[in-house]
């Protein structure tokens, strides 16, 4: 099985081919769960979340995660559904 194919497997409702993407970011040799639900984390957090533009805006970094913590938490469970389809 591929890291892609293992991220899927984990998150079957994630947008189709971002596994392809999370891929090129995980060290295969050190594929751990933990270490890849980190960087959908982070790619939740940069692709589907205003939390760039608030940084830009000004705000701290602490309180911008405040903010949008909930927002992620609520994606990363959608992604992990398996009664879901991916879009």
């Amino acid at each position: 099985m591929t890291t892609a194919e293992k991220i899927r497997a984990r998150y079957p409702a994630m947008p189709l081919g971002l596994e392809n993407e999370l891929e090129i970011k995980v060290n295969p040799n050190i594929l751990l769960f933990d270490i890849i639900k980190a960087v959908v984390i982070a790619c939740i957090r940069h692709r589907y979340t205003n939390y760039d533009g608030l940084l830009r805006g000004g705000m701290a970094k602490e309180r911008v995660r405040e903010m949008i913590n909930p927002q992620i938490g609520q994606i990363y469970s959608s992604w992990q559904r398996t009664d879901k389809k991916p879009k």
